[in-house]
């Protein structure tokens, strides 16, 4: 019994002593799970952050590509934007050259036809002369062969001639006396009528002469260019002188072509197609003279350069001045005894020179006095611009 009971007490304390190891060995092991469990989430948590810090740094690397590529955008839409105004301006500037080139297309067409009609009047003038000289030619020498036969009795006539010239010397000389009381009284009639008038008729001079007249195209050729002072635009008067060596108004051309020594005029007008524009028929204008400078002075407002409105009207006397010396001649701003012509408005005309004059009325008499010729509106207006 002894034996079995320190048999007991030795298994019981075997058994405390193995108790006491396997304690030991769990808590052990336990200690080194604690110890490598410490040990892996530092571990991970030294990774994790330098994951983070990778992180961080990538997303502030991207947000950096981001602002770069947000501003390239920007750039690529500012250089849209200048590239589509570029395209609309060249669209606009495309759609200009198109017009542009419509109009020099038009303009080459109308040169073209012009250069042709140019063409055939230059053919047509050159045959026409050559004809013409042809013609002188034989009738000059026949002209000629009659001539020297019509001198001999011409030379008779000539003696017979100078004693019927002393005759008619001295019934002149009576009747010179008798005419120079009729021509006296004559002048006077002429005088007092001239008085009363408001405006002279002009006499016309002769400043050139129609020298080809082309029907089918409706213009004429006249014996003066830029040489002798035409102006591209000027007008004339066309007339001729009939029987009584009255001036006789057959219509108005107007200066298209200037040559040198001859200009190419349109007839814009014409009076009677039972008295057309001839070959030696005159023009005349009151703008124009081959010797001199015309110099013209107006009195009073014309139509088409009269205002109520005093800026208004300052410009139109400037409009005036500019459409007179367009064509070479000079504006005189008062009447002077060098004035070629008196331009007198039909306002002024109108009025009864009574009582005192006012300055129209004093310009109006001057010019009277210095006998210079007088032209109605209506009549000067016609040789101006449109």
């Amino acid at each position: 019994m002894a034996t079995d009971s320190r048999v007991n007490v030795m298994w019981i304390f075997l058994t405390g002593i193995v108790f006491l190891i396997l304690a030991a060995i769990f808590g052990l092991i336990a200690y080194n799970s604690q110890v490598d469990l410490k040990k892996g989430n530092q571990t991970f948590e030294a990774r994790f952050e330098g994951q983070l810090k990778r992180l961080k740094a990538d997303v502030v690397k991207k947000t950096a590509e981001m602002a770069e590529l947000n501003a390239q955008i920007a750039a690529k839409k500012l250089e849209s934007a200048t590239l589509e105004h570029q395209m609309n301006l060249a669209v606009s500037e495309k759609e200009m050259l198109q017009t542009r080139i419509k109009k020099l297309e038009s303009l080459v067409r109308t040169t073209q036809e012009m250069t042709q009609n140019i063409a055939t009047c230059r053919d047509e003038l050159v045959t026409y002369y050559s004809n013409k000289l042809a013609a002188e030619t034989d009738s000059n020498r026949i002209a000629k062969e009659d001539l020297l036969s019509e001198i001999s009795t011409l030379e008779r006539r000539k003696t017979d001639l100078e004693n019927r010239r002393l005759e008619i010397a001295k019934s002149t000389r009576e009747e010179k006396s008798r005419v120079s009381t009729d021509v006296d009284q004559t002048m006077q009639d002429i005088e007092s009528f001239q008085a009363g008038r408001n405006v002279y008729e002009r006499e016309d001079e002769i400043d050139c002469k129609i020298i080809l007249v082309n029907n089918l195209y409706n213009f004429v050729i006249i014996d003066a260019g830029a040489k002798e002072g035409i102006k591209f635009g000027q007008r004339f008067k066309v007339f001729q002188y009939d029987s009584n060596r009255v001036a006789v108004d057959k219509g108005l051309v107007i200066c298209r072509i200037i040559g040198d020594h001859v200009s190419y005029a349109q007839v814009v007008r014409l009076n009677s197609t039972l008295n057309p524009v001839l070959e030696g028929d005159f023009i005349a204008s009151p703008l124009y003279s081959r010797s001199h400078t015309v110099k013209i002075a107006v009195i009073g407002k014309l139509a088409g350069y009269r205002s109520i409105d005093k800026d208004s009207q300052s410009a139109l006397d400037a409009k005036l001045v500019r459409d007179i010396e367009a064509y070479g001649a000079a504006y005189s701003a008062n009447v002077t005894d060098d004035c070629d012509f008196v331009v007198v408005s039909d306002e002024v005309a109108s009025k009864t020179d009574e009582g005192v004059p006012d300055e129209n009325m004093k310009q109006l008499r001057t010019a009277k006095e210095d006998d210079i010729v007088l032209i109605s509106e209506i009549e000067f207006l016609q040789y101006l611009a449109d």
